[in-house]
């Protein structure tokens, strides 16, 4: 059997198309599958492929199975000694060589907690090699293990990385000066019941459970810092300092003030504001969205007539409309994630806008037909004459608003950025008007047309 068909046969299998190409890859130890798609697979080649898929199907990760897994530029030796890579950890390590891009050289970066090697490996790799040491640090022996065989295959560019064992900063020599440190440290509360099992099961507790609040190995990384920082101006005469605790309190807090500015909470509130602050930073917002929230009602006055004649309609508004907002609310958070995480390249939004108004649509289409027989039901159960056409327009409404929707979901945080103004801040005010107007505006102007047709 050739390794085309083993290809098609394993994509049945495993039920993914890419996981199947990379388990026929490691299997046939070709590098590009597509060399030797025409060739036959020995017997022992098709035993390993088989002895893979079962363990992928009991559950074990693929990136175990595979025993490699990609990390930015580099392909890493993985195995259940350390967590596998996350796409999270490269945005981490991606900063982090920003950082260390900017510093003049010679610089020491310390990767903390190190497992697999990924983020200094990546350091080592995308850094020059002249003027720049790199330190992975670990106090598991066997994850150090794994990370000095991905050491091994970076070539010339291990020249400049240092492996040590130890307990965060404690694994480094005596006397060692740090000019970046980077870690992604355990941060799962040891009771959590929100791991997904294949990884409570698979991958190593030590790496991914810190405490009973899952900050203990953050606390140990964030608190080696100096008492105090000094601040000079520009001719490096001291002007003041500012103490550690502070300047690090206050970088949390920037990172966590993301969320509240989605619904118009300024990152100056926190929970020890006076409630005059308070009031002040959100009751503007409030007022803009009750500006919206007049809009959509207009939209239903509109049809008010409508409503007041088939007054099965008011039933069915609340359940489009939410689901219209849900999914406008999910194409909103993948396309913040993605401008977040760099992904969003230039000339890639009308792409991502077809994406979004092709999933909004098959959502739509899906709890369309829930919600058109919920109508049929509904309606026939009234004795209502037209109970099919109501339905009817129950679904196009569904599939139409959510596709909609899923455009406005993606289309008002790239309008926001090209303003020049924060795409988190608000949008949710701005996407929730925009689902509920489509939404309603769609549905009452279809059953208005039946009643002007009838």
């Amino acid at each position: 059997m050739t390794w085309r068909a083993l290809l098609a046969e394993t994509a049945d299998r495993v039920g993914e198309r890419p996981a199947a190409r990379w388990l026929c890859e490691v299997a046939s130890g070709a590098d590009r599958l597509e060399e030797v798609l025409e060739e036959p697979a020995t017997q022992r080649m098709v035993a390993h492929l088989d002895a893979m898929i079962a363990r992928h199907a009991a559950g074990e990760p693929l990136a175990y199975v595979l025993g490699r897994w990609s990390f930015r530029h580099l392909d890493l030796a993985v195995d259940p000694r350390v967590l596998i890579p996350r796409p999270e950890t490269e945005v981490v390590a991606g900063i982090a060589i920003e950082l260390a891009r900017s510093m003049p050289r010679p610089i020491t970066v310390v990767d903390l907690g190190t497992g697999s090697g990924a983020i200094g490996l990546a350091l080592a790799d995308e850094l020059p090699v002249v003027g720049v040491t790199v330190w992975l640090v670990d106090d598991n022996p066997d994850a150090l293990d794994v990370a000095r065989a991905n050491l091994a295959g970076i070539g010339r560019r291990a020249a400049n990385v240092r492996v040590a064992e130890g307990s965060w900063f404690d694994g480094l020599p005596a006397g060692t000066v740090v000019d970046v440190a980077v870690s992604n440290p355990p941060y799962v509360a040891t009771a959590s019941t929100e791991v997904d099992r294949a990884v409570q099961d698979w991958e190593p507790a030590h790496a991914l459970f810190a405490g009973a609040d899952g900050l203990d190995a953050m606390r140990e990384v964030v608190s080696r810092h100096y008492p105090v920082y000094p601040v000079t101006d520009t001719d490096g005469r001291l002007v003041g300092i500012v103490r550690g605790a502070v300047l690090f309190e206050e970088q949390a807090f920037e990172i966590s003030a993301q969320a509240g500015s989605m619904v118009g909470v300024e990152k100056e509130e926190r929970l020890t504001t006076p409630w005059q602050r308070a009031l002040k930073f959100r009751h503007p917002w409030l007022q803009l969205n009750l500006v919206t929230a007049f809009i959509a009602a207009a939209v239903v006055g509109l049809f008010q007539d409508t409503v007041n004649r088939i007054v099965i309609l008011a039933v069915f508004i609340p359940v489009l409309s939410g689901q219209c907002s849900n999914t406008g609310c999910q194409a909103l958070a993948v396309t913040l994630r993605g401008m977040t995480l760099g992904e969003l390249k230039a000339g890639r939004a009308g792409a991502l806008l077809a994406k979004e108004a092709w999933l909004g649509f098959l959502n739509g289409s899906l709890t369309g037909l829930v919600a058109g027989i919920g109508m049929f039901w509904l309606a026939h159960h009234q004795g209502h004459s037209q109970a099919w056409v109501l339905a009817l327009i129950t679904f196009f409404a569904m599939a139409g608003s959510c596709a909609i929707s899923g455009i406005a979901g993606a289309a008002v945080p790239l309008a926001l950025k090209r303003l020049g103004a924060d795409p988190a801040t608000a949008s949710s005010i701005f996407l929730t008007t925009a689902t509920d107007v489509v939404s309603m505006g769609l549905f009452l102007g279809m059953a208005a047309w039946l009643i002007t047709a009838a």
